[in-house]
């Protein structure tokens, strides 16, 4: 009787053993491992100089719910969620999206990426370069008013080539074509119109103008422009067989320059005696001080149809 006590026990503990066992067992089959997504990278497209577009495809959540989808993008290899990021919706499927405030002629790495409970998993990397920056685009506006000594100008930087532009004004100079190797202006940065103040100029002098633009690819010129200024309060300038102005008065004590812009010789010949020039050749002057009242005549001695007068008060 005692044995038969000590086997049902046995038995009784064998089944609960087997019990245990089978439900670890069946509890152990029925949990879901859940892992980050699977997802792949779409081609770069719409490359320009500053943007781009990509995508992904989500193959697999994981067995659990995606969060966040998007894509990744950095200038070195293998970009995460750390870098740049775009954020484009949840769930599974295709998705795309626009890389914005990229640098031109760049090279980026892109990868998509979904984010789940366990994780954030990536896609391949793919590789694409921006457009090259353009030189910037500006024209150059009319000279207006002109003086001896000064002048307005400007221009318009109509494009900025994609790339910022440092510095912009007009350039000029008695030579064709200047540059900002010669005289100029700067008045400010970016695109748009722009206003230049031109100083210190020669009387009697005419000018060639441009406006330029500077960015990193370095700087272009407006269409060029030219301008003359008009003789000083005190001057006379020579052009064209004759002498302008015609009559000149002046205070007492007051020095008077005449200067040759013809291309032959003249001379400025007091008919009185009073003074005179000698031959004055092309871009020649001479000055001569008036210290008493009176009416002076002159004229040319090689071409004695050209005459004036300077009236002294």
């Amino acid at each position: 009787m005692k044995t038969q006590i000590i086997s049902a026990s046995k038995v009784l503990i064998t089944i609960t053993f087997l019990f245990a066992a089978s439900s670890l067992f069946f509890s152990s089959c029925s949990e879901k491992s859940t892992d980050p997504p699977v997802l792949t990278t779409e081609n770069v497209t719409a490359i320009t100089q500053t943007s781009a577009a990509s995508g992904g495809s989500i193959s697999s959540d994981g067995g659990a719910s995606i969060e966040s989808r998007g894509l990744c993008w950095s200038t070195s290899a293998n970009p995460t969620i750390d870098d740049n990021v775009i954020i484009e919706g949840t769930g599974t499927g295709s998705f795309t999206g626009t890389l914005t405030n990229l640098l031109p002629n760049t090279q980026y790495y892109v990868r998509a990426f979904a984010t789940n409970s366990a994780g954030t998993g990536y896609g391949n990397q793919v590789t694409f370069t921006t457009e090259q920056a353009q030189q910037a685009e500006v024209t150059t506006t009319d000279v207006t008013l002109i003086t001896s000594s000064t002048a307005v100008s400007g221009g318009d930087v109509t494009s900025d080539g994609g790339e910022a532009v440092t510095e912009k004004g007009v350039c000029w100079s008695t030579s064709q074509n200047p540059t900002t190797a010669d005289s100029k202006t700067s008045d400010g940065t970016g695109t748009g119109i722009f206003t230049s103040n031109l100083t210190s100029l020669s009387s009697n002098t005419t000018y060639y103008l441009r406006a330029y633009a500077t960015n990193s690819t370095g700087t272009v010129y407006g269409n060029e422009v030219t301008f003359t200024t008009p003789p000083g309060p005190n001057e006379v300038l020579i052009s064209n067989y004759a002498f302008n102005p015609a009559t000149l008065t002046i205070a007492a004590n007051t020095t008077v320059t005449w200067t040759n812009k013809d291309g032959v010789g003249h001379t400025v010949t007091s008919d009185t005696g009073v003074f005179e020039s000698g031959t004055l050749n092309t871009n020649g002057t001479f000055s001569y001080t008036f210290t008493t009242p009176g009416s002076y005549p002159y004229h040319c001695t090689p071409h004695p149809y050209m005459t004036a007068t300077v009236i002294v008060n």
